[in-house]
């Protein structure tokens, strides 16, 4: 469907598109509300700015999609694909976003997320560096081998998540349930883990040099090869 097509339907009062074909539209700036769009297709779409509100987007995909500066607010987007789109300066709020696929995107890092469900979503291998993941629940999400260096990543649910290999140096991981995740090999030199839940977490071989662990809960975990001669661990739970 084209882009005259699609706002003409659109128009006349149509809220259900399920599995429209809409690839390389052309809509920037434009609103969309209250819509149904299950298993849409925006791949490749020129989208700068579009604002999404209360559209139910649910396994749909914007592979390889312009997203900048576009407003996705109380959507419905279990199952989504964002793989090689343009995501900077995206704002995220109150959106389902469990199982979503955000692989060899870009511009995350400037994005904003906020109060979002992201169980098991896939931000693997992708560079955050300063992202604000706020209020997320991200139980069993993949950020391995991603570059979260400075990320504030405060007071979100990260249990059994998988943080293998990556980069956390000097991010604020305060108060975060990481109970059960997977940290093996991950660089959180200088991080602020005050107060974090990392009970039965797996941080064999991590690097936590600099790290402030003041109030963590360490009952459990895995801690093989990790050096905890230069670690804040006042008042850390620990077996």
């Amino acid at each position: 469907m084209d882009r005259i097509a699609f706002i003409s339907t659109v128009s006349q009062g149509f809220r259900s598109f399920p599995k429209v074909n809409l690839s390389r539209i052309r809509l920037s700036g434009y609103l969309l509300e209250n819509l149904s769009m299950t298993q849409s297709n925006w791949k490749q779409g020129s989208l700068y700015g579009t604002r999404y509100f209360h559209v139910d987007l649910t396994q749909s995909t914007f592979a390889n999609a312009i997203l900048r500066h576009a407003l996705f607010r109380t959507c419905s987007m279990d199952g989504v694909s964002f793989q090689g789109a343009e995501l900077n300066e995206v704002t995220f709020s109150g959106c389902d976003m469990n199982g979503a696929d955000f692989r060899d995107s870009t511009g995350l890092e400037e994005a904003s997320i906020c109060e979002c469900a992201l169980r098991d979503a896939n931000f693997s291998g992708l560079s955050l560096q300063g992202v604000r993941l706020l209020g997320a629940d991200l139980q069993g999400a993949d950020f391995s081998k991603s570059d979260l260096t400075t990320a504030i990543l405060r007071s979100n649910q990260l249990p059994e998540s998988n943080l293998s290999g990556a980069v956390c140096v000097k991010a604020d991981l305060s108060d975060v349930n990481f109970r059960n995740a997977d940290l093996r090999n991950a660089n959180l030199q200088g991080a602020d883990a005050s107060r974090a839940t990392l009970a039965g977490a797996d941080l064999r071989g991590a690097n936590l040099k600099g790290a402030i662990l003041y109030g963590a809960d360490l009952r459990g975990a895995k801690l093989g090869g990790v050096d905890l001669k230069n670690t804040e661990l006042d008042d850390a739970l620990r077996d």
